[in-house]
């Protein structure tokens, strides 16, 4: 038997209907609510908490548990700070893991982006080198200081072919 929700109810409480987007998509909030939550647990010194679990808190984690899962960090916190400053290692495992998750995805995200950077940044290079010198490789190897060989294995990474930038005769 399929159990529905009754629909007459519905229509008698969903008067005003109240969208939350997650905690995720507000990140500018996490910091005062996680300040907020740590006052609650703590009567006297705020644990201070490592640069790289604040910007992992603040800025590398998507919290699928919402405020509840941030209140529950902020106890836990609260539960393990002493004198000492806390670090990622305090949490309970499962937050290690996603931070080292974080941290490979971010990395990988650095290595493509600068592979972009570089890709975008000879090509631009190559097809000026190649304009100013109409496609004649010789002067651009005079220019470079690059072997014949290495500027044809640029064009072809780069998906370039000498004849276009020799200019056209109009007749």
């Amino acid at each position: 038997v399929e159990e529905k929700f009754r629909e007459d109810l519905l229509y008698r409480i969903n008067v005003c209907p109240l969208t939350v987007p997650p905690l995720r998509e507000r990140r500018d909030e996490i910091e005062i609510l996680l300040e907020y939550f740590l006052q609650e647990q703590v009567a006297h010194k705020m644990p201070t908490l490592s640069v790289e679990l604040k910007y992992f808190l603040l800025k590398g984690y998507d919290f699928p548990g919402n405020i509840r899962e941030l209140k529950n960090i902020a106890q836990y916190i609260a539960c393990v700070a002493g004198v000492r400053e806390v670090t990622i290692l305090d949490l309970p495992e499962r937050y290690r893991q996603n931070f080292a998750q974080s941290q490979t995805r971010q990395e990988t995200v650095t290595q493509e982006g600068m592979a972009t950077v570089r890709y975008q940044a000879e090509h631009q290079y190559l097809v000026e080198i190649l304009t100013k010198h109409h496609g004649v490789i010789e002067r651009v190897c005079a220019e470079t200081g690059l072997s014949k060989a290495r500027i044809y294995q640029m064009m072809k990474k780069l998906n370039l072919r000498p004849s276009d930038f020799r200019a056209v005769k109009m007749e």
